[in-house]
């Protein structure tokens, strides 16, 4: 039971994650009744597995300001009784409040997510406005949020995506969602709040053959077992569930994005004086970020962000104007990262 609305606007989550770094380890974590979102990222790179997001009134998985980190194996429960005064959505995203292009870009990556909202199925009788108008995935605000291996089921609106630049990374690959299954919307399947694409034009993207999304009907689509069952849930697949040997990760073995080793990250000469080469092998195309941090975590040169071919890339950073000591390159592809130890001497 935490979480609390101290106004519209203004909350405190289940759990709030300001900046947390890679070195935390987060995992089998349940938030229970929370009174605003179940889980928070401000900022950060922290890395979480086995989440569970049960009864929350406003959103389970909220990312913003720059959050970078990855979260696999998650599962939430919604009731359609309980809401707060916000928009309920399993998946919110901003890059920041203001939706600017500020650096580092929200982009973490989720993977392996089952998310049941509030409608069991497309006759239940949900007044609340704001599970009426609460999305599976809503992605806003320059956001670059990544989504693989997610199935949701029973909610107001599909897919929802606001703001241009969140549109124009869509298109561009740098913002991403493949291998899920949303079935049984209430309402809009898709809505577009932007110039980008239309509503049409997000569903051709969703849709995309290589994206090995579903739009499903229904949630009796999904054949989980008893998903809405509040007095004995059970989320276990029936036999010919669309979700079965359905993941991205099941047909490759290794993800083809990854960076799999060390090996591929090196920097060269290191201890360096004024310039130093930062060198990044890629396995296959993906988005690919590459930045220098100080000590302190902070981002003290972009040197690459967009998608890249596969193969050598080399990146020149010149510390010349910056205090001698140590820094980090840390290399972010959609579902890796990487960092070195660089010393300018």
């Amino acid at each position: 039971f935490p979480g609390f609305e101290v106004a519209t606007g203004s909350e405190v989550n289940g759990l709030t994650f300001c900046s947390v770094g890679s070195g935390t380890t987060i995992d089998h974590i349940q938030v229970s009744y929370s009174g605003d979102d179940a889980y928070e990222w401000f900022g950060g790179s922290v890395n979480a597995k086995y989440l569970i997001s049960y009864k929350t009134e406003d959103d389970d998985f909220d990312t913003d300001n720059g959050f970078a980190g990855m979260v696999q194996y998650g599962v939430i429960s919604r009731d359609k009784d309980i809401v707060d005064s916000d928009t309920a959505n399993a998946f919110e995203s901003d890059n920041d409040a203001a939706g600017s292009t500020n650096l580092p870009f929200t982009h973490a990556v989720f993977s392996n997510i089952s998310g049941f909202g509030p409608f069991a199925d497309l006759t239940t009788d949900v007044t609340a406005k704001n599970h009426q108008d609460g999305a599976a995935m809503r992605i806003r605000r320059s956001s670059k949020l990544q989504i693989y291996n997610a199935l949701l089921a029973g909610w107001g609106r599909g897919l929802r995506i606001e703001s241009d630049n969140t549109l124009t990374a869509a298109v561009n690959g740098e913002m991403n969602v493949s291998n899920t299954i949303i079935t049984g919307v209430k309402n809009e399947k898709y809505k577009v709040d932007g110039t980008v694409l239309d509503a049409a034009g997000l569903e051709a993207w969703y849709l995309t053959t290589t994206k090995k999304n579903q739009m499903l009907a229904t949630n009796a689509d999904a054949k989980i077992t008893d998903a809405f069952n509040y007095t004995a849930l059970n989320f276990l697949p029936m036999s010919g569930s669309p979700v079965i040997n359905a993941s991205y990760w099941f047909k490759t073995a290794v993800s083809p994005l990854a960076i799999s080793n060390n090996t591929n990250l090196v920097n060269y000469p290191n201890p360096f004086n004024g310039t130093t080469t930062i060198e990044v092998q890629l396995e296959k195309e993906t988005y690919t970020r590459v930045i220098v941090l100080n000590m302190a975590g902070q981002t003290v040169a972009n040197l690459q962000e967009g998608n890249l071919q596969e193969g050598r890339h080399t990146f020149a950073f010149d510390g010349s104007s910056l205090p001698k000591g140590l820094y980090f390159a840390k290399v972010i592809t959609a579902n890796s990262q990487k960092a070195v130890k660089m010393i300018s001497k």
